[in-house]
């Protein structure tokens, strides 16, 4: 799969579809994996669903973009070095407590699932998992998004740019 790299430095896949569903069109979505096959299998297989999708390879990599744009929903993995995806997830909680965050893990530990529900994830799938309830599980998560009821204390765009820019 290509990968291009824009002028932001954001890491973008593709081009999304010229049809996009209507509850999907405009969804910018960011998937966060230091596994480069399932973040870029992930951001493929929901940019054909008609999101728009931005990757980014760890959390610290993901910090800096959310420091620049705007996503309705981070997809990440749990485990990862230097930062975790806890620790993205409070991260972003505690800055724009709607964006969702769905955490994606094969750690199987409720107390690590317990401890992420306190924190405000808003979906928790441990693998594996099949791909209609990967995408389940994406499209409920952003059923009752309003990027309108964003807090936004840095003053940051309110809407990220399109992937295919």
């Amino acid at each position: 799969m290509k990968s291009s790299t824009s002028a932001a430095g954001q890491k973008r896949l593709g081009q999304p579809p010229k049809v996009l569903s209507g509850s999907r069109q405009r969804r910018q979505l960011l998937v966060v994996d230091d596994d480069l096959c399932m973040r870029e299998s992930a951001a493929l297989y929901l940019m054909q669903k008609g999101y728009a999708c931005t990757t980014s390879e760890n959390a610290v990599e993901a910090v800096e973009q959310l420091k620049r744009n705007r996503f309705d929903l981070i997809i990440t993995d749990l485990h990862m070095p230097e930062m975790d995806g806890m620790a993205l997830l409070e991260w972003t909680k505690a800055r724009w407590p709607h964006t969702k965050v769905m955490i994606i893990t094969g750690d199987t530990d409720v107390e690590v699932e317990s401890h992420a529900v306190e924190q405000g994830v808003d979906s928790y799938l441990t693998k594996p998992f099949s791909l209609d309830r990967f995408l389940r599980e994406v499209d409920g998560c952003l059923m009752d998004y309003r990027s309108d009821r964003e807090v936004n204390p840095e003053g940051l765009p309110s809407t990220a740019a399109s992937c295919g820019t």
